[in-house]
């Protein structure tokens, strides 16, 4: 297991007891991304000011690698001018994309160059998440405040996905997950009133068809989607939900007598 956070990257083998790694002591780690051996670790030094308690100097942000599990790592190249990193994301084909701000960026070759993704045709577009299939290493998903948009060329052509909800053409999709399965589950906020709510919704087929789970999952709004192995499904807001995959479940048996004689007590 990893975490990163504001005192830097810690390492578990159970999930229940934490070492913090020497690599990046007291350097903030913003994102980070791991898939079979190869970590991606975004950071950001901040300097110290020179006489406290004057301002601190402009914060100073990197991306490193690993191809080793993170016993070791290497500074590649940030993109240039790049924000501070939200999220880190490595496709089954090895390459990376980063949510850095508004901008989708991705590197074909382990970071040492960037190219940035942008969604044309649509102005004041935000962008809130972003995430890979786990199947398609080209399809990539990325969650705004006009719905959802699917590539299937790896970012360099986008598709609108018809996310909508009653009267409701258009939601404010903001948070996607993509289960192992290639499910890909959506948060998207919506208002019939004056108050706005959150619901839940996946699609099983890359996003052509929609249903809902939950229509009013949370109003919080902090809220982050995550899914296992197994593709159980977990949301963390302001409580921790879990759903679990329908195709994990098991079948009802009827459990009776072998000659089917009725009328027996049970003891």
């Amino acid at each position: 297991y990893y975490l990163g956070c504001q005192k830097g990257l810690f390492t578990s083998i159970d999930g229940t007891n934490w070492a913090q790694h020497s690599r990046f002591k007291d350097t903030v780690v913003e994102a980070l991304a791991y898939k079979d051996g190869f970590l991606v670790a975004s950071v950001t030094y901040y300097p110290p000011p020179p006489n406290p308690p004057a301002t601190p100097g402009d914060p100073v942000p990197s991306i490193h690698i690993s191809i080793d599990d993170g016993a070791s790592f290497t500074k590649k190249t940030y993109p240039t001018n790049g924000p501070l990193t939200n999220k880190l994301l490595i496709a089954l084909n090895g390459n990376i994309y980063a949510r850095m701000n508004q901008m989708i960026y991705k590197s074909t070759d382990n970071a040492n160059s960037w190219s940035t993704l942008n969604i044309s045709g649509f102005g004041n577009l935000t962008v809130n998440d972003i995430n890979v299939d786990a199947i398609n290493a080209n399809f990539v998903y990325v969650a705004t405040n006009k719905g959802l948009f699917k590539s299937q060329d790896g970012g360099s052509n986008w598709l609108y996905t018809k996310l909508s909800y009653l009267t409701q053409d258009t939601l404010n999709c903001r948070v996607v997950n993509v289960s192992n399965d290639g499910r890909i589950n959506v948060i998207a906020s919506f208002s019939l009133d004056i108050f706005a709510t959150n619901g839940l919704w996946y699609s099983t087929d890359s996003g052509f068809t929609w249903d809902s789970l939950n229509t009013s999952v949370t109003s919080a709004d902090n809220i982050t989607l995550s899914s296992d192995g197994e593709s159980n499904l977990f949301m963390a807001s302001n409580a921790i939900h879990r759903h679990f995959n329908p195709a994990n479940m098991p079948i009802p048996e009827i459990i009776g007598p072998l000659d089917g004689t009725k009328g027996l007590t049970l003891t």
